[in-house]
Order: structure tokens, then C-alpha cells, then sequence
């Protein structure tokens, strides 16, 4: 049976999501059939069950048809959704504020009273774990950053050569088909690369015609050649001075 995939990469996949559901649902019947004809050895047995064992499975469950759930109810355009789900999220772990405490310390003073078959609170864990996953679904689906925006948040990264070296970079990457294997027009490429190194290229193809006439054709390429042979020759001669003072 193939692995699942990372639970976060679906958001807006109500496909994926169905699925899994669906496998949960089927699985969660056998196990409460199961659960009804089992007597446990222990009281110990019985506490592992409900606090550690079961909310491994179960809280896959609650994750998955809450998530579901969200995704059917999303109106498009609704820039504002998944902000709500997340306040809601927030009152809902305020409710059971005692109970997450006791999950995160570790603590088996209630345990007993928590963790039998007769008690009503005793998915309490699988739900608590279950919410933390929400919480990371819901963060990641309202990021509101576009990619474009992600890079202007950053630093800004300025051109500084010459536009032929840049427009000779673009066919470079163009003609060895390592963008999109190669799939990307050239005018793409472009528009992404001057969006990057925040350079205005007017022409690409004027630019690349200008590359192929001109007697040097390869020069950018040619200089940067020139620099990585003698980087590596600086290189090979730190290592060398390094090992002779070693030996000294």
C-alpha cells in the first residue's frame, strides 16, 4: 500500500480529503466492533488504549472530516474564511484549556477517571492532537502572500551587469532546458528573471538577436568560465599550503 503523502499539501484537495475519510470511517467501524467484544486484561491496558493507542488512529479521523468539512462550506471569494475558522479554533481550545494543559505535561493524575471505556471524554487526546493539526492546516491555507509578495518581503536583489549578460544568462537557461525542462518560453523566463533581480528587459528577443550577431557570442559565459577555473585553482592551492603546514 503506497504512503500518504504529508496531511498539510492538501489544502483545497476535497478529492484527497474524501478519500482518506472514507478509509478512516471504514477502519473506525471494525475498530468499535472490536472495541465492544474486547474485555481488557488491566486497568493499565485499558488507560494505554484510550490515551496512547487509540488517539494514534483517531485523531487522524477528527483532523480529516473537520477539514473536509471546511473546504465544502468555503464560499469562493471569501478572503476572510479561514481567519474565522481560526478565532473559532482558538474559543473551542479555550473551552478544554484543562484538558490541554494535562496533555502537554504529561500527567496521569485523572487518568483513571479519563481513560476508561465508559467514559465520554475519552477521545479527549485524539481531539486535543487533532486541533494542532487544524491549527497548522488552517495557518498554512490563510497565508495570504502571494509568491510575488514573498520575494518582495525580502531584501531587494538589483542586476548589476549589463543587460547582454543577462539576456545571454536567460538563453543559457533557455537553450539547456534546466527551467521547466524546458517547457518556458523565453519571454517567460525573462519576465521571471527581471522580476527577481528587479531588472527592466524591453526585449528579450531583440536582445538575443543583438547576442547571436555579435562576434563574441558566448562572452558572460566565457568570464564566468574564467572565474570558477580560478576559484578552483585558489582551491587547490589553499588545500595544498594547508597540508604543507600540517606537515611542518
Amino acid at each position: 500500500m503506497g504512503k500518504y503523502p504529508d496531511h498539510f499539501n492538501m489544502v483545497f484537495n476535497r478529492e484527497e480529503l474524501k478519500e482518506r475519510l472514507d478509509t478512516y470511517v471504514a477502519l473506525s467501524g471494525e475498530l468499535t466492533r472490536a472495541e465492544g467484544e474486547h474485555q481488557f486484561k488491566s486497568l493499565q491496558d485499558e488507560i494505554q488504549y484510550y490515551k496512547i493507542d487509540k488517539p494514534t488512529f483517531q485523531h487522524l479521523g477528527i483532523y480529516y472530516e473537520r477539514v473536509y468539512n471546511f473546504e465544502l462550506e468555503k464560499i469562493p471569494g471569501d478572503r476572510k474564511y479561514y481567519s474565522r475558522l481560526l478565532k473559532q479554533l482558538k474559543d473551542d481550545c479555550i473551552l478544554i484549556k484543562d484538558d490541554i494543559i494535562y496533555f502537554r505535561s504529561k500527567g496521569n493524575l485523572r487518568d483513571e477517571t479519563l481513560f476508561r471505556k465508559e467514559s465520554k471524554d475519552n477521545h479527549i487526546f485524539a481531539l486535543i492532537k487533532a486541533l494542532e493539526m487544524i491549527e497548522k492546516y488552517l495557518l498554512k491555507a490563510d497565508d495570504p502572500d502571494s509568491v510575488e509578495e514573498i520575494i518582495a518581503s525580502y531584501p531587494k536583489i538589483k542586476w548589476t551587469g549589463s543587460i547582454a549578460e543577462l539576456s545571454e544568462l536567460i538563453n543559457g537557461l533557455k537553450l539547456t532546458n534546466v527551467i521547466n525542462n524546458g517547457e518556458m518560453s523565453l519571454e517567460e523566463i525573462s519576465n521571471h528573471i527581471s522580476k527577481f533581480f528587479n531588472v527592466e528587459i524591453k526585449d528579450i528577443h531583440g536582445s538575443t538577436h543583438e547576442l547571436y550577431i555579435r562576434k563574441e557570442t558566448a562572452k558572460y559565459s566565457n568570464k564566468m568560465k574564467t572565474k570558477i577555473e580560478q576559484k578552483r585553482d585558489d582551491l587547490i592551492e589553499k588545500d595544498y599550503q594547508r597540508k604543507i603546514t600540517k606537515k611542518t
